[in-house]
């Protein structure tokens, strides 16, 4: 690798994003926001017709990419852990669109923690906020704005909210939080005046006028920005956007559901890792995302059950079952399937599906659904919960990291004990790029 380019899988080299000037970004973005953006946005809504599971995808750390193709800042691959970017800049992500029921989700979530990191966020010099929702014409739209945590309007804003909400409290530091909203609830034909307060300027804004995944570029001015205008972010008068037409089913056999599988595997999968590989290698930014999300259809089309087309909200199947999912592509943490401490609602699950998404023998891309018997999952439940009575999240780990043949078997364990998965469903890429499905 030069300092200019750099190797991708295939063999051949792109340009490192830092030499890139703003006409490359401009068409780099473009590609991105209208096939990872949009266009997943539209992928995800065919198989939510077919499983019932929520269209909703992993839209925030797609954020973090189509931030650095805008601005021209890498990540830093960390997922979650230290800075967004390597300058030290920060990104939070929001979204309201394909919510069941139209429930809100429009708030900003800024977490504080203790006075050290609130005063580290106000120390860097830009905060980037993505948002993806409707616009009035129920056209999807992807915006970036640009606050500056360091400026005098910044500071004062989230310092007299620390001292009015936050300084005085003594419950747990990691719910110390701001939740900033763009728009008021139920509106979106004006901006919520604590919002005007930080000063924002809109560096980004995409629009699908066709809501089947194409989309263009209105705002591109990642060095000035344009001062908040809302009728620039409704855009132009037309006519309002129809849902999509679409008639998709789950297949009533399970010859047809293992054909079925294969198809969403390839599609919703696969297809993604690998687009993400180049991404990941432009921008720095994570490479193991919107596996999760994929984990929930996965299940409802291997065990025949519909999703209640819900986001963490309520049951992940109608049945009233439970899915976990533990991501072992490109993370910096230990795998793990984090359970929550609803002690009482773990025991009433009538199955727990515990899905992991790794790489095969040969290095292809693998998912396995499995689950353990009730009977050992409760006795590691009540072992667990008389050790760690307060523990606000019993996990569990798969078996991993000790001997590689080790990490192919289908074991989860925590200090409460080990369980031995009943492997439900085994879907993975093969060598020749095919894929091959084994269902019980």
């Amino acid at each position: 690798m030069t300092s200019f380019k750099q190797l991708r899988l295939d063999g051949t080299t792109v340009k490192d994003l830092k030499f890139m000037n703003e006409k490359e970004r401009y068409e780099l973005a473009k590609k991105f926001v209208t096939s990872k953006i949009f266009g997943s946005r539209a992928k995800y809504l065919k198989w939510s017709e077919v499983t019932k599971q929520t269209a909703q995808f992993d839209d925030g750390y797609l954020a973090q990419h189509l931030v650095s193709l805008v601005t021209g800042e890498p990540g830093t691959e960390m997922h979650g852990k230290g800075s967004d970017l390597a300058t030290g800049n920060e990104i939070k992500s929001g979204k309201r669109i394909d919510q069941k029921g139209g429930m809100e989700d429009s708030h900003i979530l800024i977490r504080f923690g203790d006075k050290e990191k609130f005063d580290s966020f106000l120390d860097c010099p830009k905060c980037y906020i993505t948002f993806f929702d409707f616009d009035l014409l129920f056209r999807p739209r992807f915006e970036i704005w640009r606050i500056e945590p360091k400026s005098q309007e910044v500071k004062s804003y989230f310092y007299f909210y620390w001292q009015d909400h936050i300084a005085g409290r003594h419950d747990d530091w990691g719910r110390r939080e701001l939740n900033l909203r763009i728009y008021p609830d139920r509106s979106r034909i004006k901006f919520h005046k604590n919002f005007l307060r930080l000063k924002p300027r809109l560096i980004f804004l995409a629009r699908d006028y066709r809501g089947d995944g194409t989309g263009k570029i209105e705002v591109f001015d990642p060095k000035e920005g344009k001062a908040p205008d809302i009728e620039l972010i409704q855009g132009p008068v037309g006519k309002a956007l129809q849902p999509l037409k679409m008639e998709h089913y789950m297949a009533k056999t399970k010859k047809g559901r293992v054909e079925q599988i294969k198809e969403f595997f390839k599609e919703m999968a696969v297809e993604h890792y690998y687009e993400m590989q180049y991404w990941n290698i432009l921008t720095k930014q994570p490479l193991n995302t919107g596996f999760d999300n994929l984990s929930q259809h996965l299940v409802s089309l291997a065990v025949e059950v519909p999703g209640i087309g819900s986001n963490a909200r309520g049951m992940d199947l109608l049945d009233g079952s439970e899915i976990k999912s533990a991501n072992e592509l490109g993370g910096i943490d230990r795998p793990r399937w984090n359970l929550g401490s609803k002690w009482n609602q773990m025991i009433e699950w009538p199955h727990l599906y515990l899905v992991r998404w790794d790489l095969s023998e040969i290095g292809k891309l693998r998912a396995r659904v499995c689950e353990p018997s009730l009977e050992e999952f409760h006795e590691l439940v009540a072992t667990y919960r008389k050790d760690h009575p307060h523990s606000p999240n019993m996990q569990l780990h798969p078996v991993w990291g000790r001997k590689e043949r080790e990490r192919h078997l289908n074991i989860a364990r925590n200090e409460g004990g080990r369980l031995d998965l009943k492997l439900i469903l085994k879907v993975e890429e093969t060598a020749a790029g095919d894929v091959s499905v084994v269902l019980d």
